[in-house]
């Protein structure tokens, strides 16, 4: 690397060699105009890192990759990339944006495609070998035309050690306001796995062959990022609820409420080694504080026709059986308002307060049915 010139005129070569030949080649340049604040860079690099790379990974970067970067950065705090171009064997990428003072942008255009002419590649990622057919993501929003952003993305054949994903559709649409005094965000993602083949017959039975997820999110200066409408949806079970992150600064503060319900708990016996059934549902609510470890929650679970697979235990499982619980964690320690279970043949019930100086906790067992208890 060969530049010189102060960092608002700059200019350099960049060339990388190896065992005689160039692999990497092309210029850099920071130029300030006397008229502007702004500074404006161009990047323009290209060569074959093949060479460089662990032989597995030669095919996605091919002979030539090559990278196109320009725009500018403002005293004011606005960025404007007006040329992304990002190019190799296996990958496309074309992009522009530009961002407000605020950080809001007015504009953004992101199309990306990854796909090796003559069938699957191997992506250069750390941890186990993952393999790709093709994935394609385009993401598009300008102020001029609208103030509706959108997105659209498919990929198909993800492959692992662990298994194959036929299919991955990912969408998403919403609005965009760059108001300077109350700038926000919002949208709907969804998310959308078809064809799950797991080598782990046990992962494949509780998992299913199809997956989705779709949540509406907002966020608004000053204001908490909402997630509301949740849905999980899978073979036999699903999960709905919404909430909201504050705070960020000072602990990251949790609020929502959540219900999830499985109709076939016999589909997770090869995971868990035991033989379930029966169904359940569950509802937590109440909100917590990522970084104190402090909560306030309250949750039920209601099971039907349980079954544990354990002799001794099962006839007290039949019918409906349901726990309650409320407690709060704080700077004091643990306090238990109220734990309890009941199911055909028990009832019980405890409450109390947990800390490292004392202990006090109340709990009571009461046996509605012996023989469904003997050994």
């Amino acid at each position: 690397l060969a530049g010189t010139g102060p960092l608002d005129n700059f200019g350099a070569t960049l060339r990388l060699s190896s065992d005689g030949s160039d692999r990497l080649a092309g210029k850099i340049q920071l130029l300030t105009s006397p008229d502007s604040d702004a500074t404006r860079f161009i990047t323009d690099l290209s060569g074959d890192l093949a060479p460089l790379l662990p032989a597995q990974y030669r095919a996605f970067f091919g002979s030539t990759t090559a990278l196109k970067a320009e725009g500018s950065s403002g005293g004011d705090g606005r960025f404007t990339l007006d040329t992304l171009a990002l190019e190799s064997a296996a990958l496309k990428v074309n992009g522009s944006a530009e961002i407000l003072p605020g950080g809001i942008p007015k504009r953004f255009q992101l199309d990306a495609l990854v796909e090796l002419e003559g069938g699957t590649v191997l992506l250069p990622l750390s941890g186990p070998e993952t393999y790709l057919d093709r994935a394609e993501i385009n993401l598009a929003y300008d102020q001029t035309k609208s103030d509706g952003w959108r997105l659209v993305g498919n990929i198909a054949g993800i492959s692992r050690d662990e298994g194959r994903v036929e299919k991955v559709a990912l969408s998403g649409s919403g609005r965009i306001r760059p108001d300077a005094q109350s700038p926000a965000v919002g949208g709907t993602i969804r998310i959308a796995a078809d064809g799950i083949a797991l080598d782990d017959p046990a992962l494949q039975a509780a998992t299913g062959e199809s997956v989705s997820l779709e949540t509406l999110f907002a966020w608004r200066a000053g204001e908490p990022l909402r997630l509301s409408r949740m849905n999980l949806t899978g073979k036999d079970y699903s999960a709905r609820g919404q909430v909201s992150f504050d705070d960020l600064a000072g602990g990251i503060k949790i609020k929502g409420a959540l219900q999830a319900q499985h109709d076939a708990l016999d589909r997770l016996s090869l995971l868990t080694g035991q033989s379930l059934g029966g169904s359940v549902s569950a509802e937590l609510e109440g909100e917590a504080v990522a970084l104190s470890g402090a909560f306030d929650l309250n949750g039920k679970i209601v099971g039907e026709n349980l079954r544990s697979g354990i002799a001794q235990i099962d006839p007290i499982l039949a019918g409906t059986s349901k726990i309650d619980l409320s407690a709060k964690r704080d700077e004091t320690g643990l306090i238990l308002r109220n734990a309890s279970l009941s199911t055909r043949g028990i009832d019980a019930k405890a409450s109390g307060n947990l800390a490292s100086d004392a202990t006090d906790i109340v709990a009571d067992l009461s046996l509605k049915d012996l023989s469904l208890t003997q050994m």
